[in-house]
């Protein structure tokens, strides 16, 4: 992951990104804070330490349909040089979840950080429901990492009590 403009961080992070490093593959990460508060720097900061592979999609308004959100992972995925490794990938006509089925079973062959910037950004139920899906069907391969400015609406209870959460909040993120 590369932040425009940057090569490093910008403010160590150590502490969090040591945290971060501890996260069991197959878990959640969920950053939340306002702008400005460092949640991309942090992300930043954790891809340059982890062994894994980075791939991540920045959220916008036009990811709220189900098709373009699994789009956009695939894309970030095939930009990161990992291959389908003989995963149909359903051409861009095809139904959300067959889209989204090939997205988890490709990811279940990666090691790989799957990073959801901006997820603000998504608003409509259906792609809030594809998130869900995706969180639903994790694959034990990799850690989705979701940051945003708001807490994000798909629900975390189940993971919390599987021990497959870690949210990080604005508090934490303070420099003091």
């Amino acid at each position: 992951m590369r932040v425009a403009g940057t090569t490093q961080s910008i403010f160590p992070r150590a502490r969090l990104v040591e945290r971060l490093e501890r996260v069991r593959p197959g878990s959640v990460v969920v950053i939340t804070a306002a702008a400005g508060y460092g949640k991309t720097d942090l992300l930043q900061a954790w891809a340059q330490a982890s062994q894994f592979p980075v791939a991540a999609v920045t959220a916008h308004p036009r990811h709220n349909t189900p098709h373009a959100l699994t789009a956009a992972l695939h894309r970030t995925l095939d930009d990161l040089g990992l291959g389908t490794n003989g995963v149909v990938v359903p051409a861009n006509d095809s139904t959300a979840s067959g889209q989204m089925g090939a997205l988890i079973e490709r990811l279940a062959r990666h090691r790989v950080l799957l990073v959801l910037d901006d997820a603000h950004a998504l608003t409509s139920p259906e792609a809030l429901a594809t998130v869900e899906e995706l969180i639903t069907h994790l694959p034990r391969s990799c850690v989705l990492v979701v940051a945003s400015r708001t807490r994000p609406l798909f629900l975390t209870a189940r993971l919390s009590l599987d021990g497959r959460l870690t949210h990080i909040t604005a508090d934490e993120l303070l420099l003091t």
